[in-house]
């Protein structure tokens, strides 16, 4: 379906997927893939296709020419991915829908670049609970208390915003055990 930026499709039971009625017009279009709400771009090598990390750089190879108004045939990978997920409770108990985000951010960075290694960002549900869906790697994660909500912000695990990203607890995801982490902290009041 058209969304006005694009157009969204859902992936058929057996793994297929196409995308009909795309405008012509368009000489040249990029195709997206939602995994667990990380965007990846998808890239041509070799008349084959990859899921690569959306930020990563591939200009023209990453370009879908629309011969048709329709695209299929295109079979893909998808990335292993994992998750953090976890409570974020204040001192009376769970914090409400959208009060805190936490923010996972690539790790090997510095306090300098650290912004452009955002890799995924979850709000908290009406229970507190956030999810964050990732490719297998290390992070460190940042619990932001959004504007009007009563708490601290602070880095995992219980690092002040003014110690920030260098000092927090890097967090690894890989297949097996360790492909999903419950990461819960409390926040203190305050702002």
């Amino acid at each position: 379906q058209s969304t006005g930026d694009g157009y969204v499709v859902r992936v058929g039971e057996n793994g297929t997927w196409d995308i009909s009625g795309v405008d012509q017009s368009q000489p040249n279009l990029y195709l997206q893939v939602n995994l667990n709400g990380t965007y990846f771009s998808v890239k041509k090598v070799d008349n084959q296709y990859q899921v690569i990390p959306l930020d990563a750089t591939c200009g023209d190879s990453c370009k879908f020419p629309v011969a048709s108004s329709d695209i299929s045939g295109v079979q893909l990978t998808l990335p292993q991915v994992g998750s953090i997920t976890g409570t974020i409770s204040g001192p009376s108990g769970p914090v409400g829908a959208g009060e805190v985000c936490a923010t996972a951010f690539k790790d090997g960075g510095s306090a300098m670049n650290m912004y452009s290694l955002e890799a995924a960002r979850a709000c908290t549900d009406s229970a507190g609970v956030y999810t964050l869906g990732l490719i297998f790697g290390s992070y460190r994660i940042h619990f932001g208390s959004m504007p009007g909500a009563p708490f601290k912000s602070e880095w995992y695990d219980q690092i002040i915003p003014t110690r920030g990203y260098s000092e927090a607890t890097v967090v690894s995801l890989a297949a097996g055990a360790t492909a999903t982490k419950t990461i819960s902290t409390t926040l203190v009041a305050g702002k």
